[in-house]
């Protein structure tokens, strides 16, 4: 998918005084902005991040239609 880096910045929306690469997006099949992490995570970040995925991954479960 390509899309335009201006456009896509303003749907994204990246913290004061970042650029749109220094984050890693979640966004879900539908087209949801679900989080933002940093690029750059130490080991500290990145259990926190993973912490924060498995949340979503188990509060999603129930979100989902039965048969999609």
């Amino acid at each position: 998918l390509r899309v335009d880096a201006e456009q896509l910045a303003a749907w994204l929306q990246p913290a004061p005084g970042q650029r749109l690469s220094d984050h890693l997006y979640v966004i879900d099949p539908m087209g949801h902005f679900m989080m933002r992490f940093p690029a750059h995570m130490d080991v500290a970040g990145a259990s926190k991040a993973k912490k924060d995925l498995d949340r979503l991954m188990r509060a999603s479960a129930s979100w989902d239609q039965a048969g999609r």
